[in-house]
């Protein structure tokens, strides 16, 4: 599995943001998947995955801390 294809670009405006993360919660929907090659367990980790994404860059104090953190340890 790899993680970073599940991720939503984070220098992508709000707009964009919003629709990456509905076409991911589609795409990686448990129930809704019905690609076999990948198990169930991944499928539910990139949901989370993208659930937590979208609500680091949705809230402004989240993501100024991400931003942060990310030109410090860069």
């Amino acid at each position: 599995m790899n993680i970073s294809e599940s991720c939503l670009n984070t220098n992508d405006g709000l707009k964009k943001l919003k629709k990456n993360y509905k076409s991911n919660m589609i795409k990686y929907h448990p129930d809704k998947n019905t690609n076999e090659s990948i198990n169930s367990d991944d499928l539910t980790k990139l949901f989370n995955i993208n659930q937590i994404i979208y609500k680091i860059f949705t809230d402004k104090d989240t993501k100024s801390l991400y931003e942060d953190y990310k030109k410090t340890y860069d």
